[in-house]
């Protein structure tokens, strides 16, 4: 089997990874700066919320632009383009 049928097969799988994961990294990002930050891992309420609520609209903002569809073909510069948009839109 060559790495591209593998790919292709598995297209969709990779997709919901993606899906989900982007959100985990935007939530894990602001713990590990807040790690950073203030040396502590006890997180107060408040930005508890904060946290999860970038993480619902990371999960609905995304894939409203849809970045995740397949870019073959597409220039750097336009897939660039639609990530800074949905970024600013989310933030």
């Amino acid at each position: 089997m060559s790495s591209r049928s593998l790919l292709k097969g598995n297209a969709g799988i990779l997709e919901v990874v993606q899906r989900v994961l982007d959100p985990i990294v935007v939530v894990a990002c602001g713990v590990a700066l807040y790690a950073f930050q203030f040396a502590s891992l006890d997180l107060p309420r408040h930005y508890v919320f904060v946290l999860l609520g970038c993480f619902l609209v990371c999960f609905a903002v995304f894939p409203s632009f849809d970045l995740y569809r397949p870019y073959r073909g597409a220039s750097l510069w336009a897939e660039t383009q639609l990530l800074a948009s949905a970024w600013a839109v989310a933030f």
